[in-house]
């Protein structure tokens, strides 16, 4: 199955540091990309979490979806 990354935005705005209350707001989810784990194995899983990692991390910068490209063994699976 693949892995899909969702970037969930303005969600301090929810939960201010040093709360434990939430508060009405509006957030932004981004579903970026689906990363194809097919041929994958147990040793490709910490890249595979890396790359989901970054993708989601430039969708929180960006607010758009993103692919990041795999490397290593992952690009050979």
């Amino acid at each position: 199955l693949p892995v899909i990354p969702v970037s969930v935005l303005n969600t301090r705005t929810v939960m201010p540091k040093n709360r434990l209350m939430t508060c009405p707001a509006h957030v932004t989810v981004v579903v970026h990309p689906p990363i194809s784990t097919t041929g994958l194995t147990r040793e490709d899983a910490r890249a595979l979490s890396r790359r989901a990692h970054a993708v989601v991390a430039g969708g929180v910068e960006t607010g758009q979806p993103i692919d990041v490209p795999a490397s290593g063994s992952e690009a050979e699976a």
